[in-house]
């Protein structure tokens, strides 16, 4: 009997308005906050997704670039080889070399340089330097070891020399570039 009064007493207190009120506005909260929750959630997800296939795209272009790029250079070196193997192209002829070398740097927009070296020390190569400059760099027997790098016209013919540098070993790289 005590609760039944209590209860009378309580709900006396509050009004059929308060408590619909108050229970309009638990309820919208509740929406309102699940909705958030589930807004944040969902663009969480979405955002990580998208990092992900950007990084994976992005992975994807790299590989193929330096596929494109690394595969070009072993597909020259092979072939220049192939061709020297075959007696197509004479390897003790450095004229011919630096003929050769010059068409395969003019079919190849992002390649810089080809050369060839012999133990004996003779060595041709040639450069697209980065204002478009193509240059000539020869070390004949007689020469060994200064290194003459020689301007080229569009056609790939020496116009004068630009340049003499002493060389180690050019086996070991190219040194001054």
């Amino acid at each position: 009997m005590r609760l039944n009064r209590s209860l009378s007493i309580a709900s006396g207190k509050l009004s059929l308005r308060s408590v619909l009120v108050a229970s309009f506005v638990l309820q919208i909260t509740a929406a309102v906050g699940l909705t958030t929750w589930l807004s944040f959630r969902n663009t969480q997800r979405s955002a990580n997704y998208l990092a992900n296939q950007i990084s994976q795209q992005t992975t994807a272009r790299i590989e193929d670039h330096l596929d494109t790029y690394l595969g070009t250079t072993d597909w020259l070196q092979s072939q220049s080889q192939s061709l020297i193997q075959s007696g197509d192209l004479n390897s003790q002829e450095m004229a011919t070399l630096a003929n050769h070398f010059w068409h395969q740097l003019q079919a190849v927009d992002h390649l810089s340089s080809i050369y060839f070296a012999k133990p004996s020390g003779e060595f041709i190569g040639i450069q697209r330097r980065d204002d478009g400059q193509r240059v000539l760099w020869s070390m004949t027997a007689a020469e060994v070891p200064e290194r003459t790098t020689y301007r080229l016209s569009d056609q790939g013919e020496r116009l004068g020399a630009i340049a003499t540098q002493a060389q180690t070993n050019p086996l070991l790289g190219i040194q001054g570039l």
